[in-house]
């Protein structure tokens, strides 16, 4: 490493920590800030042509299929997703290549006194980073994943072409509401005049929320489901799936690194998008579409999506952080390797988080329960975990100060990863 190449980094450090300082002061309601923010470096959210999207579980998923797809229809294509795994620049990516440390270092250097002077977040000033970087990048295209909830989300300063909810679950109750009604109240603030949204999956009861939204600002909602079905699945041993996906006037196979069914509801609402970006005159095929599915983890950097990391003994490397997340995981173990019955689950979660559900959810597949220590401070100790999963009476829990110990522990069991994007994240840097 040269000597400039080592002062870049040394000062990406330096600006990350005063960066990362700032999520100490929690969240904070309302969009003036980012507004402020944005304009005083040109108002690039003004300058980006995007697809802004939103929902508990599913977003990420749906976020990368779609920027998958448009870089293999050769657009230069932006994608803002968050958290990141490893390196913060994974948040901040042009058709799968990152922000350069040197990139964050100016635009940190440009963004951060004035955002101190006005009392921006943390994830206020990244939202901006992000969009003055992909303005200035003259991106033809961004998909842009909304951090927490929609309504008051620092994203939600976009003007974009379209608005996706992927779905509705019980999270971040503190901030968004202990019902999925008022979770759903949230999400539908990315609703805009005018703007088609698309919806993924819905009860009746949010349904109601959705309407009531988009008829206040004329906005047309489209039922993903009501546009995509599937037939002849194929749920197979090594994970993927494979498909037909039927539209009201076309068909095609498809096949998916993403497995579950879960995963083709997220389909449902990907396609509807590209759909809607073909009728805006954007160039996209039926091969595209499909090199776009399955070749989502090389263009996007997605991880951990029960992500098949070995196939004998298994190992999967998941991101799931709550109960209709691991519910989820459950099931699709069950369709795609009915066959294996019990795993050692390697377990960590935020302190926020629903923890026993969570446990009860995963009791029936778990041989061993491992509990390493994560690095960062919002984790729930494995201390507290363990002494959850004993009153749930778990047969066999280990307790390990760090990652590394609990991956060297597994032996040959088939196993999974999962709780948090901390945990997968930490994990990655030994597996990927």
């Amino acid at each position: 490493m040269t000597t400039e190449s080592k002062d870049i980094v040394s000062k990406k450090r330096i600006l990350l920590d005063r960066l990362f300082a700032k999520l100490r002061l929690g969240i904070k309601p309302g969009l003036e800030r980012t507004l402020q923010l944005s304009e005083f470096v040109g108002s690039p959210h003004k300058k980006i042509k995007s697809v802004h999207i939103a929902g508990t579980n599913g977003k990420g998923s749906v976020a990368s299929v779609i920027a998958s797809v448009l870089t293999e229809s050769g657009l230069k294509t932006g994608l803002y997703t968050s958290p990141h795994l490893v390196d913060f620049n994974e948040r901040i990516c042009i058709n799968g290549k990152m922000i350069s440390d040197e990139e964050i270092v100016n635009y940190a250097e440009e963004l951060l006194e004035f955002a101190e002077s006005i009392d921006c977040t943390f994830f206020e000033i990244t939202t901006v980073m992000a969009f003055k970087y992909f303005a200035d990048k003259q991106c033809d295209i961004c998909v842009i994943e909304t951090g927490m909830g929609g309504r008051f989300d620092s994203t939600n300063i976009l003007e974009p072409l379209l608005s996706i909810i992927t779905s509705i679950g019980i999270d971040h109750t503190e901030f968004l509401g202990d019902t999925k009604e008022l979770i759903a109240f949230e999400k539908a603030g990315i609703i805009k005049a005018s703007t088609p949204c698309i919806i993924g999956e819905s009860a009746a009861e949010l349904t109601k929320i959705f309407r009531q939204a988009a008829m206040e600002v004329s906005s047309e909602l489209i039922f993903a489901g009501d546009r995509y079905n599937f037939e002849n699945i194929s749920y197979n041993s090594n994970f993927k799936t494979t498909a037909k996906a039927v539209s009201y006037n076309k068909s095609f196979d498809i096949v998916s690194v993403l497995p579950g069914n879960h995963q083709l509801s997220n389909l449902k609402s990907s396609l509807t998008a590209i759909d809607l970006l073909i009728d805006l005159g954007y160039k996209i095929d039926e091969k595209t579409v499909n090199k776009g599915i399955e070749n989502v983890y090389k263009n996007t950097g997605l991880t951990g999506r029960i992500q098949t990391i070995r196939e004998k003994p298994l190992l999967l490397l998941d991101v799931s952080h709550n109960p209709e997340a691991i519910s989820e995981l459950l099931k699709t173990i069950k369709l795609h390797s009915a066959d294996k019955q019990k795993f050692t689950i390697i377990f960590g979660a935020m302190a926020d988080k629903d923890i026993r559900s969570m446990l009860e959810i995963m009791k029936p597949i778990t041989k061993r329960l491992f509990l390493p220590k994560l690095k960062i401070d919002r984790a729930e100790s494995p201390e507290n975990i363990s002494k959850m999963a004993s009153e749930l009476q778990f047969a066999e829990i280990s307790l390990f100060d760090d990652v590394q110990s609990a991956y060297s522990s597994i032996a040959d069991d088939d196993t999974i990863i999962t709780g948090s994007f901390y945990l997968a994240g930490e994990m990655s840097e030994l597996l990927l």
